[in-house]
C-alpha cells in the first residue's frame, strides 16, 4: 500500500515464493530481517525516501542479484546481504559512515564493491567468504582492519591498507591465497591472530616499528614467505606465528623477546640458522620441531625452559648445549634429530623425558649429570650409535625402552640408586656384553633385555621379588645365570630361547616358575629347582632334565616339566562342529562366539564358524600347534591369544579381524608368515614380538602400531604409505 512508512522487522521473512519486491515511495525505513530468507527473491525496488535499512534484512535471499542501497542511507548494517551467494557487485552511497559486521559475508559470486571516501569503520566480518572479491575495499578514514574482515577472499590479488590503522584484526587476511604483497602502515601498532594464516603467495613482509604484538599464527602457512624481520618493540614470538612457513630461510628476532612460543617456527624447512637472543627465556613446545635445514642454534643462557618436542625431528642440527638454568629436557626436545653427535646437559637438569634423544641415531656421547634423577620413556631408544652410558646415583627409575635398540651400546653403569628397570629399557641392545644389576634394583620389567645377544652372564640380586616376563628372553650369548636368593618367581618366557645358556642357579626362595621361562635354552641339561616350587608345563626344554629334592631325604628326584603328549589332538575339528569341539576341551563363552580356551596339546586347529573372537590367552603356550586355520566371522584377536605357541610357521588373519592384541602372538619362534587385512586398525605392543624368523611383514598405512609390535630385523612394509615403523 502506498501509505506505510516502514517495512516491520521480519516481516516477509522466509516468504520462499517472493519473487521482485517494490516498496513504495514514502517508506524510510526497512525493518530488520524484513526480507530475510527469501531464498528465491531476485529483485527488490527501494525508494530513495528510506534513510535506515535494519540488519540482516536481505541476509540469506540467495538469488538476489543487485544490492539495493538508496542514496539517503548513513550505514549499511549488520548481516544486510549475508548469504547472498548471486549478488555480484555493490556500490555504497556517498554518505555512509558504517559497514556493519558480516555486512556482505559470504557474497559467493560477489567481485567489486565500491566504498566511498565518507566511510570510517567496517565491521568484523564484513566481506568474508566473499571467495571472487579482486581488490579490498579500503577507505582513507578507517583506523582498523578488523576481525575476519576479508577471511577467506581467496581471489583477493591486492590491497592497500590506509595510512591511518593502528590495528589489523584476527583472521584480517586469513586465507587469502592469492595476495602476493602487502604494506602495513606504520601507524599499525598491534597485527592479531592468524592476520595473514595461509596467504600462500605472500613472498615478505615489512613489519614496521611500532609493531608491539604480534597474535598467534599470524603468518602461520605462508608457504611462500622467505623472510622476516621483526621489530624492536615485539616483546614475544607468539604461538604457531610462522607454523609451516615452508619457504622461510631467514627471520629476525629482535633483542628484547623474552619468549618464543609453541610451534612458532614449526616445520620452516629452509631455515638454515636462527640467532635466540639473550633474555629469552622460554622456548615452547615443537618451537622449531621439523626445521630440516637447521644445523645449529645457541641456546643463552638465560633460557630456563625448554618444551616438548622443541627441536624434534631437526635431522641436520649436529651439536648443541642445554644451558645451566634448564631443569628438565621435555618429552621428544631432540626425537629424531639424526645427525646430532653431541649433547651437554648442564648440571642443574633434574629429569630427561620420554623419547627426549630418541631416534638421534649419530649420538655418540651423552654425560648425564649428577642432577638428573629420572630418564623417562624411550629416552634414549635408537640412538643406534651410543656406545657407552653411566647412569648417575640420583636416578632411581629407568623407564620404559628407555635404550631400546641401542645397537652399539656396550657398557651401561647403574648406579645404587636405580630402583626400577623399566620393561623393555635395553631391548635389542646387541652389543651389550655385560651389566651389573645393583642390589637397590626391586624390580625389573618385561623385556627389559630381551634380545641383548651379547650379554653372556647375569646375576640377579635377591631385592627383585619376580622376574618379569620375557626379561632376558632372546639373550642368545647368555651362558650363566645366578638367581639370588630373595627372588620368589620367574616370569613367563624370562630367559626364552638364550640358546647357549649352559648353568642357571635357581634359589630355595624361588615359589614359581612361568611358562616358557627357559624355552628354547636347548644348551640347558640340568636344572635344580626348589621342592615347593610350582611350576608351568613347557617351562623347560625337553632336553632339560629338572631335578628338585625329594620329601625327607637329601637326594634329588627327577620331574616332568612337559606338557602331556596325548593322542586327543583337535585337528580334527570342522567349521561349525561346536560340539565335537567343546568334547576334545575346547572352551567357549555363553554364547558360543569368543573360544576362551583350548587344551595345549593341541597340534592344529580350525576354529568353528560363527566364533568372533579368540580370548586372552585362549591358545597361549600351545607349544606344539603348528597351523591356526581362522573363520571369516572373527574380528578379534585377544592379548597373548597365541603367545608362546613356538611351533606355529604361519598365520592367515581373516579380512574382518580390525584388533591384534597386545603380545598376541609373541614368542612364536617359527612364525615365518602372517597376512594382516585392510580390515585391521590396530596392532597391540610386543603382538609379534620375539617372532624372530618373520622377516617381513605388510599391514594398511593407517593402522596404528609401535615398532616394538615386531622383533628388530623384520621389515615393515605399510601399504599406500613409504613410512615404516615408529
Amino acid at each position: 500500500p502506498s501509505r506505510i512508512t516502514a517495512v516491520a522487522d521480519r516481516l516477509f521473512e522466509g516468504c520462499r515464493s517472493l519473487i521482485t519486491v517494490t516498496v513504495p515511495e514514502g517508506v524510510t525505513v526497512i525493518g530488520e530481517s524484513a526480507f530475510a530468507k527469501c531464498s528465491y527473491l531476485t529483485g527488490v525496488t527501494v525508494p530513495d525516501s528510506v534513510t535506515f535499512i535494519g540488519a540482516g534484512a536481505f541476509s540469506g535471499c540467495g538469488k538476489l542479484v543487485r544490492a539495493p542501497l538508496p542514496p539517503r542511507i548513513t550505514a549499511v548494517g549488520d548481516r544486510l546481504f549475508e548469504g547472498c551467494r548471486a549478488l555480484t557487485s555493490a556500490a555504497i552511497p556517498d554518505g555512509v559512515t558504517v559497514i556493519g559486521d558480516s555486512a556482505f559475508e559470504k557474497c559467493s559470486d560477489l567481485t567489486s564493491v565500491t566504498v566511498p571516501d565518507s566511510v570510517a569503520f567496517i565491521g568484523a566480518g564484513a566481506f568474508s567468504g566473499c571467495v571472487k572479491l579482486v581488490n579490498a575495499p579500503l577507505p582513507p578514514r578507517i583506523t582498523s582492519v578488523t576481525n575476519r574482515l576479508f577471511e577467506g577472499c581467496r581471489a583477493l590479488t591486492r590491497v592497500t591498507i590506509p595510512a591511518g590503522v593502528t590495528a589489523i584484526g584476527d583472521r584480517a587476511f586469513y586465507g587469502c591465497g592469492k595476495l602476493r604483497n602487502i604494506s602495513i602502515p606504520n601507524k599499525v601498532a598491534a597485527i592479531g591472530a592468524e592476520a595473514f594464516y595461509e596467504c600462500s603467495k605472500l613472498t615478505d613482509i615489512i613489519v614496521p616499528a611500532n609493531v608491539a604484538s604480534v597474535g598467534n599464527a599470524a603468518f602461520g602457512r605462508c608457504i611462500e614467505l622467505t623472510s622476516v624481520t621483526l621489530p624492536a618493540g615485539v616483546t614475544r614470538i607468539s604461538n604457531r606465528l610462522f607454523e609451516e612457513c615452508y619457504s622461510l630461510a631467514s627471520v629476525t628476532i629482535p633483542a628484547g623477546v623474552v619468549s618464543i612460543g609453541d610451534s612458532a617456527f614449526y616445520q620452516c624447512y629452509m631455515l638454515t640458522e636462527v640467532v635466540i637472543p639473550y633474555g629469552v627465556t622460554t622456548i615452547g613446545n615443537a618451537a622449531f620441531y621439523e626445521c630440516r635445514k637447521l644445523t645449529g642454534i645457541i641456546i643463552p643462557e638465560s633460557v630456563t625452559s625448554i618444551g616438548s618436542l622443541a627441536f624434534g625431528f631437526c635431522p641436520n642440527l649436529t651439536d648443541i648445549s642445554i644451558p645451566a638454568g634448564v631443569a628438565a629436557l621435555s618429552s621428544g626436545i631432540f626425537k629424531d634429530c639424526r645427525k646430532l653427535t653431541g649433547v651437554t646437559i648442564s648440571a642443574g637438569v633434574a629429569s630427561i623425558g620420554d623419547e627426549a634423544f630418541r631416534g638421534c641415531s649419530k649420538l655418540t656421547r651423552i654425560t648425564i649429570p649428577p642432577s638428573v634423577t629420572s630418564i623417562g620413556t624411550a629416552a634414549f631408544a635408537r640412538c643406534t650409535a651410543l656406545t657407552g652410558v653411566t647412569i648417575p646415583a640420583g636416578v632411581t627409575r629407568i623407564g620404559e625402552s628407555a635404550f631400546d635398540r641401542c645397537d652399539a651400546l656396550i657398557s651401561v653403569t647403574l648406579s645404587d640408586g636405580v630402583i626400577s628397570i623399566g620393561p623393555r629399557a635395553f631391548y635389542g641392545c646387541d652389543a651389550l656384553t655385560s651389566v651389573a644389576i645393583p642390589g637397590s634394583v626391586t624390580s625389573i620389567g618385561s623385556g627389559a633385555f630381551f634380545d641383548c645377544h651379547k650379554l653372556e652372564s647375569i646375576t640377579i640380586p635377591g631385592s627383585i621379588a619376580a622376574i618379569s616376563n620375557a626379561a632376558f628372553g632372546g639373550c642368545s650369548g647368555l651362558t650363566s645365570v645366578t638367581i639370588s636368593d630373595g627372588v620368589l618367581s620367574i616370569g613367563a618366557g624370562a630367559f626364552a630361547e638364550c640358546s647357549n645358556l649352559t648353568n642357571v642357579t635357581i634359589p630355595d626362595s624361588v615359589n614359581m616358575i612361568g611358562p616358557n621361562a627357559f624355552a628354547g635354552c636347548d644348551q640347558l641339561a640340568r636344572v635344580i629347582i626348589p621342592a615347593d616350587a610350582r611350576y608351568e608345563k613347557g617351562a623347560f626344554p625337553a632336553s632339560c632334565s629338572v631335578f628338585k629334592p625329594s620329601a625327607g631325604s637329601k637326594g634329588l628326584v627327577q620331574v616332568d616339566t612337559q606338557p602331556s603328549r596325548t593322542q586327543n589332538a583337535i585337528a580334527a575339528v570342522l567349521k561349525n562342529d561346536l560340539k565335537a569341539a567343546k568334547a576334545l576341551g575346547v572352551q567357549f563363552s555363553e554364547d558360543n562366539q569368543t573360544l576362551l580356551k583350548c587344551p595345549e596339546n593341541v597340534t592344529s586347529a580350525e576354529i568353528p564358524s560363527g566364533v568372533t573372537a579368540i580370548g586372552e590367552g585362549a591358545f597361549a603356550n600351545c607349544a606344539n600347534l603348528t597351523e591356526v586355520i581362522m573363520p571369516d566371522s572373527v574380528t578379534f584377536i585377544g592379548d597373548g591369544a597365541f603367545e608362546g605357541c613356538r611351533s606355529l610357521t604361519r598365520v592367515t588373519i581373516p579380512d574382518r579381524v580390525t584388533v591384534i592384541g597386545n603380545s598376541a602372538f609373541c614368542g612364536c619362534y617359527k612364525l615365518t608368515r602372517v597376512i594382516i587385512p585392510d580390515s585391521v586398525s590396530s596392532i597391540g605392543d610386543a603382538a609379534f614380538a620375539g617372532c624372530r624368523a618373520l622377516a617381513e611383514v605388510s599391514f594398511p598405512a593407517k593402522t596404528r602400531f609401535r615398532a616394538l609390535s615386531f622383533p628388530k630385523d623384520c621389515k615393515i612394509i605399510r601399504r599406500n604409505d613409504a613410512a615404516s615403523g615408529e
